[in-house]
């Protein structure tokens, strides 16, 4: 066998075995194989090629994936996955992504913690409480004890209060009394922020004090 062309396409290659498109690859790949025009080639040295190229594209294209976004291993994989199913075909080797995660990672291009600690900061730049926090992240795929571990080490108890304060005062406004209705309102809204139901009452009991506000009950 032989290889009859090669053909530049969309940034990659193709490799055409006795006038048959066999695999693709990169022009870094091209050169670093001595692959030609008219090089005779075994099925054997083809296989190989092709899986070294689809190895080398993966890598590539998980590369691209880490630096566009704090991505966990599981949403890593399942996008890798993705792009498998649509260029090859074939659905993504669990032990091939492995190999590849594996490789990217001793290579100090993948730190979990790192993103952990960016969507930790994220989330408290919106306000957002530490179980709301921990339950995000945990359906992200990330690591249950790495994420206490960040929220622990960049929150504060006064920064909980601050955030708290700040909320209850643009949901309550100005007015002095407050109804059982807006009460709830508002405590289920703080809840849904991701603050405990304790961190949320003795704040709210706090934010009530230092305003002079009282509660009224309705009937």
């Amino acid at each position: 066998m032989q290889i009859s062309s090669l053909v530049q396409k969309n940034n990659r290659i193709q490799v055409h075995i006795d006038n048959e498109y066999s695999f693709s690859c990169t022009m870094d790949f091209v050169l670093e194989n001595n692959l030609f025009k008219g090089k005779d080639i075994t099925s054997k040295q083809i296989d190989e090629l092709s899986n070294k190229s689809e190895f080398d594209i993966l890598k590539s294209k998980l590369l691209e994936y880490i630096y566009s976004k704090p991505y966990s291993k599981r949403e890593l994989q399942s996008k890798l996955d993705t792009y498998s199913r649509k260029k090859y075909k074939n659905k993504l080797d669990k032990n091939k992504f492995e190999e590849i995660f594996e490789y990217i990672s001793s290579k100090g291009y993948y730190n979990p913690l790192t993103n952990i600690s960016k969507w930790v900061t994220h989330y408290l730049d919106k306000k957002k409480g530490s179980r709301y926090i921990e339950q995000k992240l945990a359906e992200k795929g990330y690591d249950q004890k790495q994420i206490k571990e960040s929220i622990k080490s960049l929150t504060n108890i006064d920064n909980s209060h601050e955030v708290i304060m700040n909320l209850l005062s643009k949901k309550i406004g100005n007015i002095t009394e407050i109804n059982q209705k807006l009460k709830i309102k508002v405590i289920r809204y703080l809840l849904a922020q991701g603050f405990s139901y304790d961190t949320v009452k003795e704040n709210y009991k706090k934010y009530l004090e230092e305003n002079n506000l009282k509660e009224v009950k309705e009937g």
